[in-house]
């Protein structure tokens, strides 16, 4: 399938600034950080409730490179899930939540 671009969108530099545009507002994350063996930590930012029911959907997301949960589609992601009742975490790669990490 051929995709064809909005005429009101054109280009692929509007479509990339775009979203920057209507960056929804960040969901009010719930920080939890896990140990990890080498001494060092991960953070995680959950929406939703602490202990979910086994029936709720998770929605788990792996931003990409050096994004993390203020990312224009992490927020519309995690708030369009919730909405929909889903509980949500991003997972942060080392570095990428805001502190730096302890090693390399």
């Amino acid at each position: 399938m051929r995709y064809t671009p909005p005429r009101w969108l054109p280009g692929g530099h509007a479509q990339t600034l775009y979203p920057l545009l209507i960056k929804p507002e960040a969901p009010a994350f719930r920080r939890e950080r896990w140990d990890t063996p080498d001494d060092d930590f991960i953070d995680l930012d959950w929406k939703g409730a602490a202990k979910a029911d086994d029936r709720t959907p998770l929605l788990a997301l792996f931003h990409g490179l050096e994004g993390n949960s203020d990312s224009h589609y992490a927020r519309s992601l995690v708030r369009a899930a919730f909405g929909a009742g889903w509980t949500c975490v991003v997972v942060h790669f080392r570095g990428c939540s805001g502190e730096p990490n302890k090693l390399p």
